[in-house]
């Protein structure tokens, strides 16, 4: 009887960690466009842009250097 308790008060405790780290993260204000001056606003979409442009970059490099690795016969 005290096993089976003891289980129940250790599954209670993993599920409710469980919930918590699954929970979403508060909500930023900081990085929320809706919430920038004009300048702000401007500045962050400027950075997505740039973040997107590297990140399509380093993609087509990748790629690039990985097109062949199919066909070299090894």
């Amino acid at each position: 009887m005290k096993t089976a308790l003891l289980s129940f008060v250790t599954a209670l405790g993993l599920l409710a960690a469980t919930a918590t780290a699954a929970s979403a993260a508060p909500f930023d204000r900081d990085h929320d466009p809706r919430h920038m001056s004009r300048t702000e606003r401007i500045r962050y979409e400027r950075e997505q842009r740039d973040l997107e442009r590297r990140r399509d970059q380093e993609r087509a490099r990748w790629e690039a250097q990985h097109r062949h690795d199919d066909h070299r016969g090894h």
